[in-house]
């Protein structure tokens, strides 16, 4: 039939066409003739193709959309994958491509900051002293200051061409979010009042408002939901005010004031809705709470990673010798976002250790029971992205584990997986393997290997050797 014979190339089959029979009743077709011996099968040809080789830069960025951040001198600037200057090397900061290669370079002087937003051709599409993103082909700005009014914060979507889409009035807080599941999320907040309950012997007050998370799309539609964790405390507080209330009325001295001062500290979303997923906390303050929440808006766990102490056999134990520790949320980077969870996984780098650790594991967890009954992993390092393996780092070996945390590979050395191929090192040569981790590839010798946004990296000495799969 015609549709078949438009989807198959017979030619490259070694396939002769039979003629048709004639209509019923008349002579019938010559016999068709035999099909052609197919030809033997082909070598398989490589997978990842050479095309680039450099040594006159001294760091290298996030590779994607055709573009490479790159540093020479001291200075960051732009280039091509045929190493063609786009961006010249005049910055201080950058920000890693997105998957469309628009990218943002930033200057950081005495005077404050300054940001240069290029498409992949290095034309500018935004330049000034507000934050800007790129991210799912569109570019985020952050206001803040005049002329909106000390303290307020606006931020604007834009389309690439400048169209503004939507611009919305933002927490004073608030940071750029970018697109991931079609949503970026925003935040805001109004206080209403505080309420003060008074009398003999007791004294508790508590603010009032309202904090909302907005889901924008890339039209610039906007959805409001209320903010879980606002509602908690608004519950949790009105039932200790009744109770400071009833433990007063009861004539016992000892509860004098009671309640004392509370307060709600923002549960700032720390990323954008990822596989259903967004964590919320307040990691800058000493209470440092992190929360995980479902994109129905559900409360799935929160924890107080400040007082966590990663163990490799009894995962998290509370310590409040770790309550001072320098303690971070590790992030990986996805189309112009930084994101700090891959759906209810998280890691966090808990003095010198990364922890894997799954909310829904446990759902309905506080900190109080942040132990290790949702710890799926302990190493050195554990680096996230939306491959089907992570990368991990366990003394001086590298390797990969499963999304359950359980190790699945280990090399002398190894680099992340992209597009479900990887590069990993076995007696000083490089080799890219698939998620069978067996080897489809020799690289030659390494020193090292590496993955860069969408490139592979095989470092040689002093120049690094840049592949990509093939076309």
């Amino acid at each position: 039939p015609d549709f078949v014979l438009e989807e198959v190339d017979l030619e490259a089959l070694g396939t002769e066409l039979a003629e048709e029979p004639e209509e019923a009743g008349g002579e019938t077709a010559e016999e068709p003739q035999e099909t052609a011996e197919a030809p033997e099968e082909e070598a398989a040809g490589e997978t990842v193709e050479e095309i680039l080789a450099l040594s006159e830069y001294e760091s290298f960025g996030s590779a994607r959309g055709g573009v490479m951040p790159v540093k020479k001198d001291g200075l960051w600037g732009a280039v091509n994958y045929r190493n063609e200057v786009i961006v010249p090397f005049e910055y201080s900061n950058f920000q890693a491509p997105d998957d469309s290669g628009n990218f943002v370079m930033g200057d950081t002087t005495e005077e404050g900051r300054f940001y240069t937003l290029f498409d992949p051709q290095g034309n500018i599409l935004y330049e000034g002293d507000q934050q800007v993103r790129a991210s799912g082909g569109m570019y985020i700005v952050l206001r803040e200051g005049d002329p909106l009014g000390e303290g307020q914060r606006e931020i604007a979507y834009h389309r690439t061409d400048g169209t503004l889409v939507q611009a919305l009035s933002a927490h004073p807080w608030a940071f750029i979010n970018g697109f991931y599941d079609g949503v970026s999320q925003v935040y805001r907040a109004e206080y209403d009042d505080v309420l003060v309950g008074q009398g003999e012997g007791v004294g508790y007050s508590y603010s009032t408002g309202s904090y909302q998370i907005g889901e924008v799309d890339a039209a610039g539609n906007i959805e409001w939901h209320e903010d879980p964790l606002y509602t908690r405390y608004l519950e949790r507080a009105e039932e200790e005010y009744q109770s400071a209330v009833e433990e007063a009325a009861g004539g016992e001295d000892d509860f004098a004031n009671v309640g004392g001062m509370d307060s709600y500290y923002t549960r700032l979303p720390l990323s954008t809705v990822n596989h259903g997923y967004y964590v919320a906390g307040t990691f800058e303050y000493d209470a440092g709470w992190i929360s995980m929440c479902t994109d129905t808006y559900e409360i799935l766990g929160e924890c107080d990673f400040y007082s966590a102490e990663p163990d490799a056999e009894k995962g998290f134990v509370y310590s409040e010798d770790y309550f001072e520790e320098q303690n971070s949320l590790r992030s990986f980077y996805h189309d112009g976002a930084y994101f700090y969870n891959y759906g209810s996984n998280m890691v966090w780098t808990v003095g010198e250790r990364d922890v894997l650790v799954d909310f829904a594991l446990h759902p309905g967890m506080t900190f109080e029971t942040a132990d290790n009954r949702i710890v799926k992993a302990v190493y050195d390092q554990i680096s996230m992205n939306d491959e089907n393996y992570w990368l991990v780092k366990d003394g001086e070996r590298w390797g990969y584990i499963d999304h359950d945390g359980q190790e699945a590979a280990m090399f002398e050395d190894a680099a992340a997986f992209y597009q479900g191929y990887a590069l990993v090192r076995e007696e000083g040569t490089a080799y890219l393997i698939d998620e069978t981790f067996e080897k489809v590839q020799n690289l030659g010798e390494a020193d090292s290997v590496s993955t860069i946004g969408e490139l592979f990296v095989v470092t040689r000495g002093d120049t690094k050797y840049f592949y990509r799969l093939v076309q």
